[in-house]
C-alpha cells in the first residue's frame, strides 16, 4: 500500500491520465454537428414559438456541466417533439447522446447540490436554447477533450 507522497502522486497521475484522455463520446463532436445543422433549422420555425428551459454559459457552475447536459437532453426530447408536429425532422437520438455525455462528464466531475433544476431555469426561444447548447458542448470539449 502507497503512503504519503507516493500515493498523492499516483492519485494525481491516474486523474490526469482520465482527464487527458480522449474519449469521443466524451467530446462530442458528432453532437455538435447536429446541434449545428439544427441551428440552421431553427429560424423557419420561429413561428412555432417553443419556450425551452435554457441553461445559460454565461451563469454556469463549471460543477452543472452535467446537470446543464441532462436539461438539455429532456428539452431537446421536447423540441423535437414540437417540431415533428409540424412535419420537420430531428435526430430522434440527440436527446441519448446529451444524455451519454452528460453521463460520461458526471464520472469526472462530482454534481454540485447546489445546481438548479431544469423547470427553474428561465425559458428562452429554440434558437437560443440551441445557441447555449452548442456553447455548452463547446466548453465540454475544450475542458475536457484538449
Amino acid at each position: 500500500m502507497l503512503r504519503g507522497g507516493a500515493a498523492l502522486a499516483t492519485v494525481f497521475l491516474c486523474s490526469v491520465l482520465v482527464l487527458t484522455k480522449k474519449d469521443p463520446e466524451r467530446c462530442g463532436q458528432d453532437v455538435i454537428i447536429r446541434v449545428r445543422d439544427l441551428i440552421q433549422k431553427a429560424p423557419k420555425l420561429k413561428w412555432l414559438d417553443t419556450r425551452l428551459y435554457t441553461p445559460s454559459t454565461a451563469d454556469s457552475q463549471p460543477n452543472c456541466i452535467a446537470s446543464n447536459l441532462n436539461c438539455f437532453a429532456a428539452e431537446a426530447n421536447v423540441l423535437h417533439k414540437e417540431w415533428e408536429k409540424v412535419g420537420e425532422e430531428m435526430q430522434d437520438e440527440l436527446e441519448k447522446m446529451l444524455q451519454t455525455l452528460a453521463t460520461s462528464v458526471n464520472k469526472i466531475v462530482s454534481p454540485d447540490s447546489t445546481c438548479l433544476q431544469c423547470e427553474l431555469l428561465q425559458e428562452k426561444n429554440a434558437e437560443t436554447f440551441l445557441s447555449e447548447l452548442l456553447s455548452t458542448l463547446q466548453s465540454v470539449q475544450s475542458r475536457f477533450c484538449h
